[in-house]
C-alpha cells in the first residue's frame, strides 16, 4: 500500500486574461519586465473568452480565487492574501504568505540573464517537480509558497503547495481549476526557511471534512 504523500501542489488551470493588460510601464523593471510594483491591483480583469473557476491562474501568472475558495482558506486559518479587484464582484487575488525554501541542489534550476538593474533575473526555469530544502521531519499546516519564482518577466510566479490533511479537504470540496498533485520535497539538507509563526502543527480544518 503506498503511503500517502507528504504535501500536494496546486496545479490551478489558465484562464484567458492578462492581469497586468493595461498596466503602466512603471508596475516593471525596465530592463528584465520584473514586476517592481508588488501591490498592483488592476479595475478589472479582462477574462476574453471562457469563465473562471473557484480559482485560476491568468496568462501572466497571477492566483486568484472566489469567494467560495476564500472562505475555505479562512475557516482552514490559512495564512493568505486576499485582495478584492474592485471591478469584480467575486474575485480576489490571492498569495500565501509563509514561505518554503526551494532546493536548487537537487531539482536544477537554471537563472537566466542577470538584470543589471533590478538584479533580478529575466527567466527562472525548472519548477516541476518541486523539491524543498526540508528535513524530513519537517511538517507544516495550510499553504507555502516557493522562495523562488518561475517563469519570465512579469510572468513570475512562485510554486503553491498544501499540506496533506487541507489537501484532502480541499479535494472534497472539488473546487473547479484547482487539481492536487502529490509531492515528496525531501533532500538531504535540514534548513526550512517559513515565514510567520509555526505554532502547533495541528490542521484547523476538520471541521471542514463532510
Amino acid at each position: 500500500m503506498n503511503s500517502p504523500p507528504w504535501a500536494y501542489r496546486l496545479s490551478i488551470s489558465d484562464i484567458d486574461a492578462h492581469y497586468f493588460e493595461g498596466a503602466p510601464d512603471e508596475t516593471f523593471c525596465s530592463n528584465c519586465d520584473s514586476l517592481d510594483k508588488i501591490d498592483y491591483i488592476p479595475n478589472r480583469l479582462n477574462v476574453h473568452s471562457g469563465r473562471i473557476g473557484d480559482i485560476g491562474n491568468t496568462l501572466d501568472g497571477r492566483t486568484v480565487c472566489r469567494s467560495r475558495f476564500r472562505e475555505f482558506c479562512m475557516l482552514a486559518a490559512i495564512d493568505a492574501d486576499f485582495v478584492a479587484i474592485p471591478g469584480d464582484g467575486d474575485l480576489f487575488v490571492f498569495l500565501p504568505t509563509k514561505r518554503i525554501k526551494f532546493s536548487p541542489d537537487v531539482r536544477p534550476v537554471r537563472f537566466i540573464d542577470s538584470c543589471k538593474i533590478c538584479g533580478r533575473f529575466k527567466e527562472v526555469i525548472g519548477s516541476i517537480p518541486p523539491y524543498f530544502d526540508v528535513d524530513p521531519n519537517f511538517s507544516f499546516t495550510g499553504i507555502l509558497r516557493s522562495d523562488l519564482e518561475f517563469g519570465a518577466g512579469r510572468g513570475k510566479a512562485p510554486i503553491l503547495i498544501v499540506d496533506n490533511a487541507t489537501g484532502r479537504a480541499m479535494k472534497g470540496s472539488r473546487f473547479r481549476g484547482l487539481t492536487l498533485v502529490g509531492i515528496d520535497p525531501f533532500t538531504t539538507k535540514s534548513q526550512v526557511t517559513a515565514q510567520g509563526p509555526q505554532g502547533p502543527q495541528v490542521s484547523p480544518i476538520s471541521r471542514l471534512r463532510k
